[in-house]
């Protein structure tokens, strides 16, 4: 029983010391003048602002060279940023809102002998992420020549794996000034969508018709970097009413500069 104590207490003083290092020849704790025990990081990103998307990171140091990170960012709903810098006279573009949600989680493995959240790392990761899009207007003619207005809202939601390089730098004097570049990343996955609008007349069949035919044409459409990112599932269309479904695959790349504080 006394032999079972003495190496739990040797472990304990083991784990209690596994983030002591020499800085630079003087000997350096996590804890030292951290508010809980110096593992915690919290972090904005400071690049997603300037587009209304607005990042922040929690990353728990678990060991020396590894890391957990979970991030959350969220656009609030508007207009899509620096609309007014693409070459584009289409109001039908030019007045859609979108707003849209993330959640990250990574592991992070920090690849030189410092560790302890700085130097280098590479990181793979799950980005979950919802689109939320509306004042979508689609025009339509009637048979009286008169053009009307159908409304489309609605969600695309996204599922994708990825990983990301970087660098992570502690600083001042206690090094509790994290400053976090993710340097380039990218990820691969799928997203599923529904859409509804309503409209502002009684459409006939022949207008129902044509109004399924170019919702599907527009979502077969969507491209990202000559990829097909959309595939209608259905469209169904009613006389003041349509819906559709879509589905395909989904990449984007990451990266960010993001500043913090260890606790």
């Amino acid at each position: 029983m006394k032999k079972t104590a003495l190496l739990f207490a040797i472990a304990l003083v083991f784990i209690n010391n596994t983030s002591a290092q020499k800085i630079n020849g003087k000997s350096w704790d996590l804890r030292d003048g951290a508010l809980l025990d110096g593992k915690t990081i919290l972090k904005a990103n400071m690049l997603g602002w300037a587009t209304r998307n607005i990042g922040f990171y929690g990353e728990r140091i678990l060991t020396k060279n590894i890391s957990a990170i979970v991030g959350i960012n969220v656009m609030p709903q508007g207009g899509i940023p620096y609309i007014n810098n693409f070459v584009t006279d289409d109001p039908q573009i030019e007045n859609i809102e979108i707003g849209t949600f993330s959640f990250t989680p990574e592991l992070r493995f920090y690849l030189n002998r410092s560790g302890y959240g700085r130097g280098f790392y590479i990181a793979p990761y799950y980005k979950y992420e919802r689109y939320k899009v509306s004042n979508f207007l689609i025009e339509l003619e009637d048979e009286n020549s008169t053009t009307n207005e159908i409304d489309v809202s609605g969600n695309l939601n996204t599922h994708s794996v990825g990983a990301v390089i970087g660098v992570q730098w502690l600083l001042g004097r206690k090094k509790n000034i994290a400053l976090d570049w993710s340097i380039i990343g990218a990820h691969y996955g799928s997203n599923k969508g529904f859409f509804n609008g309503t409209s502002t007349f009684e459409m006939s069949d022949e207008e129902q018709a044509d109004l399924k035919d170019e919702i599907t044409d527009m979502f077969n459409d969507i491209e990202l970097l000559g990829k097909k990112m959309t595939e209608v599932e259905s469209v169904n269309v009613t006389s003041n009413s349509a819906e559709a479904s879509t589905k395909g695959p989904w990449a984007f790349i990451r990266a960010s500069l993001s500043i913090g504080y260890r606790f």
